[in-house]
Order: structure tokens, then C-alpha cells, then sequence
């Protein structure tokens, strides 16, 4: 089945969705690719990736393509094509169009002829929130059931082509608001957004049978994806409060979710890890520092003395994450960089020490790290997600 994926986060997204994949050898083909979206192809059931995947807007069936240069074709190349099943009558339907705007006039006119053909009468086309792109928000459709009851369509331009679909499957927005704010604990200073940590785990190869840690795990919200993806996780905090909280909101989570999924929280310093933790893990997930939030943009120099005492504590932490990483195990890792006063984003050289500790990037798919998390709002203080995998060694630990 030919699919396409909507998302704001670019190559994020990409590289989250092909780690999936890969992790699970399932099949896939990838065709295209924007700064909004994927078009692939697998057997996979759209439904599970929406469910699964952190980086995900909207998700759906593929019904035409048509090279940009030939858009005088398109209602020849549209006739014919179905895009919906049976309607009944007061139904509520939407256009959301990523850098194909141009395409609207021509839809809106098709589908309403169509809908007088079909004595659909009583059929109303939901706004959009904001023009570029052209989009109707996920929370919007959820809340109408479009997907349920009427029919979404998305035009994405993506490598000089115009690709049409349908809406099949929405990322659970509710879920993600539950266990951010629903959860028994949450401190927005040192919390990570669920999406995020959802993605994260998807990069570090969470799954059921896997072991995933966050030696750097604060409340727990990358161990809580992480379990709902189906793995045994392992959090280390130094500090002890941070600790009982992680507890609190697992517990919770295992409760409200009926998992089976097993969860450890230590009290420790990972700049230790390897003293207390006696096996190998297959995979890493963690923010090992988050920089404080910044009312205005710093100067070169009181940037670069912030990021000092970060880049001594990611050193310390990856000679450590080595030596208890699998062979082939995955390391997802995000890096503070800050916005200067000029607009220049700077932070500490990350790249040469891993590869110097037998890290190498993930090149599964070709994207230029680091990878960065985009947020509605701009930030002064950004994340930058890596994925390294660890090069083959004789493994001395075996996972108990």
C-alpha cells in the first residue's frame, strides 16, 4: 500500500520511521519526501503507525500522483477515483494541502459537483487554521470524527510531484495529553514532551523483548513511551525525589494502560553507570542535561561558558553508555544548542568524541544530524536529536 505521513518534523520524522521499520524488518519503499511529509509504500496498517510513531500528524492512502508540470491533467487523472466510501447526508469533510495550495479551487469545485451528483446535500468542509500550509489541525478532525464519518484529503508536494489521498489514521492526541498532564507528577522545567520521548524510544529500538534505559530519566517520561511500545525499561536519576516521582507515574502508567511491561528506578550518577549496572541494554534514550530556559538570546561568550559544564557531563556519561550498550545497540541522544544573539544556533562538538568511543550516526537513511525537534513556539534553548548505533566488539556482559 502506497502511504503518506504528514509531519512538521521533517527528517525527524524520516529517521523515526525507518528505524521502526528496520527494527521490526518490516518491508518498506521509500518514494518521497518535504519538509512536511513522507510517501512510502509497506504492508503495514496505517492505524499501527499512527498509534506507534511520535513524529506523526496524519497519516493515509495514496490514490493519485501527478508531476508538478502536468497539473492541466488533473481532472482527467481525478475522474474516476474514489475517495470516499458511502456518505450520508450532513457530513463533514476537509482539504489540508502541504505546499500545494494551488490545488484547493480545483478541489473544492470537483468534490462539490460530486456531492450534488450524489444528492449529498447537507455537507459542510471544515476551515482551515492557517493558510500556509493549508491545514486542518488533527485535534479539529478528531473532535468533528471526520475520519469516523466524512473524509479528509491531503495534497502534499513532495520531489516535483503533487501526491492526493485520503486521511486513514490521526496520532492520538488525547493519549499524549493524558500522560503529560494526567500523570501523578509532571514538572515542565525538566520535562520532556511525550511526542518527543515517544520518537526518542522509537530511535533507541523500543519494543517488546528490548531493554531500553534513560540513565538520565528525571519523572519518566521516555521510560513511560518506551513501556508502551512494549519494553522493560531501566531509569537512573541522581536525584531521589525525581526518582520516587518516575516511580509514581510508571506504576501509574502500567495501572491506567494494563501493561506488562517491567520498569527499574535507580538512584545513582551515570557518570558511574557501568559500576552499578551489571548487563548490557539494546538501547538508549535520554536528555542528560536540559539548560535552563532563557529570557533573551546570550552572547557567544556566556553561551559557550553554559554549555561548558554540559559538554564535561556528556563526555563522563558516553565513555560509560558504551560499555553497557549490546553490539549494534542504539544511542538517541539530544544536545542543547543555543540561539545567539545574531540568530546562530551553537552548542559543543558531539559528532568526532562518539565516533571516538565506537559511536557512528545511524545511516539507515541518508539525513544531516543533528536533527532538530520543532516546536510551535521559537526557542532559545533547542534540541538536537542524534542516533548513533555502537560498532561490533566482543560483548563481555550478557544481558541477566
Amino acid at each position: 500500500m502506497k502511504l503518506f505521513i504528514v509531519s512538521n518534523q521533517g527528517q525527524l520524522n524520516l529517521l523515526e520511521l525507518v528505524s521502526y521499520l528496520s527494527d521490526r524488518r518490516i518491508a518498506y519503499r521509500l518514494e518521497a519526501s518535504s519538509d512536511w511529509g513522507l510517501i512510502f509504500e509497506t504492508n503495514l496498517d496505517p492505524k499501527i503507525l499512527a498509534k506507534d510513531l511520535g513524529s506523526l500528524i496524519k497519516i493515509g492512502s495514496v490514490k493519485l500522483s501527478l508531476p508538478k508540470n502536468q497539473l492541466n491533467e488533473f481532472y482527467n487523472k481525478v475522474k474516476g477515483i474514489s475517495f470516499y466510501d458511502h456518505l450520508e447526508d450532513k457530513v463533514y469533510w476537509a482539504i489540508s494541502l502541504y505546499e500545494a495550495e494551488e490545488l484547493k479551487p480545483m478541489l473544492e469545485a470537483y468534490f462539490l459537483e460530486k456531492f450534488k451528483e450524489e444528492g449529498i446535500r447537507k455537507q459542510k468542509i471544515l476551515k482551515v487554521y492557517r493558510e500556509e500550509p493549508s491545514e486542518v489541525f488533527s485535534s479539529e478532525l478528531e473532535r468533528k470524527k471526520v475520519i469516523e464519518r466524512g473524509f479528509e484529503i491531503v495534497g502534499l508536494l513532495a520531489d516535483n510531484k503533487y501526491y492526493l489521498g485520503r486521511t486513514l489514521a490521526l496520532i492520538d492526541n488525547k493519549g499524549y495529553y493524558e500522560r503529560d498532564f494526567k500523570r501523578p507528577y509532571r514538572e515542565s522545567k525538566i520535562s520532556i514532551p511525550p511526542k518527543l520521548a515517544r520518537t526518542l524510544s522509537n530511535l533507541a529500538g523500543a519494543n517488546k523483548g528490548k531493554v531500553i534505559l534513560d540513565p538520565f530519566c528525571g519523572t519518566g517520561t521516555i521510560l513511560q513511551e518506551a513501556m508502551l511500545l512494549g519494553s522493560d525499561v531501566i531509569g537512573v536519576d541522581i536525584n531521589e525525589f525525581y526518582v520516587k516521582k518516575a516511580k509514581e507515574n510508571l506504576s501509574w502508567l502500567k495501572s491506567r494502560y494494563k501493561l506488562s511491561s517491567r520498569f527499574r528506578i535507580l538512584r545513582d550518577d551515570s557518570r558511574k553507570l557501568s559500576h552499578f549496572l551489571k548487563l548490557e541494554v539494546d538501547g538508549i534514550a535520554t536528555e542528560p542535561i536540559l539548560l535552563p530556559t532563557l529570557k533573551k538570546p546570550l552572547s557567544k561568550d556566556k553561551a559557550l561558558n553554559l554549555l561548558k559544564r554540559a559538554e564535561r557531563i556528556y563526555q563522563d556519561a558516553l565513555k560509560e553508555f558504551v560499555k553497557i550498550m549490546k553490539d549494534k545497540a542504539k544511542l538517541a541522544l539530544v544536545q542543547p544548542y543555543l540561539l545567539l544573539k545574531g540568530g546562530e544556533l551553537i552548542s559543543f562538538p558531539l559528532e568526532d568524541y562518539a565516533k571516538s568511543l565506537g559511536l557512528k550516526p545511524y545511516n539507515e537513511v541518508k539525513v544531516k544530524y543533528p536533527l532538530f525537534f520543532k516546536s510551535e513556539k521559537e526557542k532559545r534553548v533547542n534540541r538536537g536529536v542524534w542516533l548513533f548505533t555502537k560498532s561490533d566488539t566482543q560483548s563481555k556482559n550478557k544481558l541477566a
